[in-house]
C-alpha cells in the first residue's frame, strides 16, 4: 500500500514539475478571477440585496468571462486555436462546475448552517482543481477542434 501511495505522489510531483508554468499561471488567473467573483458577489448580495443564489449566479458568470479569456491567452496560450470549439467545451466545463458550486453552496447553507460566503469559498477551491484538469486536457488542447 505504501508503495502505491509513493508512486501516486511521484506522479503528482512529476505532473506539477512538467506543468509548473501553466499551473502557476492558472493559480494567478484563479486568484484574479476569485477577486472578480467575490467582488461581484459582495456587491450583488450585500449592497444590492439580491438573493444569495442570484448573486452567486451573476457573479459566477462575470468570473467565467474573465477566467476564459485569461486562461485562453495566458495560461494555456491557446490564442490561435478555434475559439468557437473552445467556447463550446468551456461551456460544458462551466456548467459542470456551476452545478458543483450550487450544490456546495446549498449544502453549506441548508445542511451546515453556514453563511453563503463559506459555500462560495469551498466551491471555489473544489472547482479550481476540476477546472484546471478539464481545461488542460479537454478545453484548451491543441487538437480540441478536431475531436
Amino acid at each position: 500500500m505504501a508503495a502505491k501511495v509513493s508512486k501516486g505522489s511521484d506522479a503528482v510531483k512529476r505532473f506539477f514539475a512538467f506543468n509548473k508554468r501553466s499551473v502557476a499561471a492558472f493559480v494567478v488567473v484563479g486568484i484574479l478571477t476569485a477577486a472578480v467573483y467575490f467582488s461581484l458577489y459582495t456587491l450583488l448580495w450585500k449592497l444590492l440585496c439580491l438573493d444569495y443564489r442570484m448573486a452567486v449566479t451573476v457573479a459566477y458568470l462575470g468570473g467565467v468571462l474573465f477566467h476564459f479569456s485569461m486562461n485562453r491567452r495566458i495560461t494555456f496560450r491557446s490564442r490561435n486555436a478555434k475559439a468557437l470549439h473552445q467556447v463550446g467545451r468551456y461551456t460544458v466545463m462551466i456548467g459542470f462546475n456551476y452545478l458543483l458550486t450550487m450544490i456546495i453552496v446549498e449544502i453549506s447553507v441548508k445542511i451546515l448552517s453556514l453563511q453563503p460566503y463559506w459555500g462560495v469559498i469551498f466551491a471555489t477551491c473544489f472547482t479550481a482543481v476540476t477546472g484546471y484538469l478539464i481545461s488542460k486536457f479537454w478545453v484548451f488542447t491543441p487538437n480540441a477542434a478536431s475531436l
